[in-house]
C-alpha cells in the first residue's frame, strides 16, 4: 500500500510539472514615445510557447518580439498574453504614452538671391567642433526640388548644420560665425528653419580630403546681419 501511495504521488507530481502556468513579462526602451516612432517590445516571458499582443489601437501581433508604432497621440494599454503548451495563460499590461512627432524641416536658400537649392546634402551635428571636423554626424539627408529636407524623431537641443551642393555650401558662413549654421530643435513639434548657402561659379571650387571644404572663389559682398538662420511659421512653409 505504501508503494502504491508513492507511485500515485509521483504521477501527480509529474502531471503538475507538465501543466506549469506561464509568466508573462515584457519591456520597452521607453514608455513615452513619439507618433510614428518604432517601439521594440522585448518579450521576457517564461514557460510560454506562444504569444498574443494587443497594442490598444486595434492592432494585434503574434510575434515573440514585435515592433509597433502609433500614428496618433494618446495613451495606449499594451496587453501581452502568454500561452503554455497546455493553453494555460498569463497576462501583463503596460501603458504607452504617445506624443506629437518631432519634425525638423530645413529650407536651403542661396544667400543673396534667395532661390531654393535642390540636391544639397544637409547634415546635423551636435557641436560646432563636430561640424568643423566632420565627425560624429547625427543625421543626414538631401533637399528636394523645392530646397527642403525633413528629419524625424530628432532629439531636442542645438544642432550645427553642414550644407553641401556642387556649387553651393555654407562653409564660409559657418567659419565667419557659428550662429550662421546653428539651429535649435524643440521636441514634439514641427521645427521650420531656413538656412543660407553661398554660390560658387563652376570651376571655382576646391575640396581637400579630411579638411574644411573651402571654395577657392566666392562672391564677395558685405553680409546683412538679418541673414542668420531663422524659424519659419507654418504659414511660410
Amino acid at each position: 500500500m505504501k508503494k502504491l501511495f508513492i507511485l500515485y504521488a509521483g504521477v501527480a507530481l509529474i502531471m503538475t510539472g507538465c501543466r506549469i502556468k506561464p509568466e508573462a513579462e515584457f519591456t520597452v526602451e521607453s514608455r513615452v514615445v513619439e507618433a510614428g516612432e518604432d517601439i521594440y517590445f522585448t518579450n521576457r516571458s517564461i514557460d510560454a510557447v506562444s504569444y498574443e499582443w494587443d497594442f490598444g489601437d486595434g492592432y494585434i501581433s503574434y510575434e515573440t518580439h514585435p515592433v509597433h508604432q502609433y500614428n496618433a497621440t494618446g495613451t495606449y494599454t499594451v496587453t501581452l498574453t502568454a500561452y503554455s503548451r497546455h493553453d494555460l495563460i498569463d497576462r501583463v499590461f503596460m501603458d504607452i504614452t504617445v506624443l506629437p512627432q518631432t519634425v525638423v524641416n530645413i529650407l536651403v536658400l542661396e544667400y543673396w538671391d534667395e532661390y531654393e537649392v535642390p540636391g544639397a546634402e544637409v547634415t546635423l551635428y551636435y557641436t560646432y567642433e563636430d561640424w568643423f571636423d566632420f565627425i560624429d554626424p547625427v543625421i543626414s539627408g538631401w533637399t528636394n526640388q523645392v530646397g527642403e529636407v525633413e528629419f524625424y524623431h530628432v532629439e531636442g537641443g542645438p544642432y550645427y548644420v553642414d550644407i553641401w551642393e556642387e556649387y553651393h555650401d555654407n562653409e564660409q558662413l559657418g567659419l565667419e560665425d557659428p550662429l550662421n549654421v546653428k539651429i535649435d530643435v524643440t521636441e514634439n513639434q514641427v521645427n521650420l528653419w531656413t538656412l543660407y548657402v553661398d554660390y560658387y561659379p563652376p570651376g571655382k571650387k576646391s575640396l581637400v580630403e579630411g579638411e574644411r571644404r573651402i571654395r577657392s572663389v566666392r562672391v564677395e559682398k558685405d553680409r546683412p546681419v538679418e541673414k542668420f538662420p531663422y524659424r519659419r511659421t507654418p504659414a511660410e512653409k
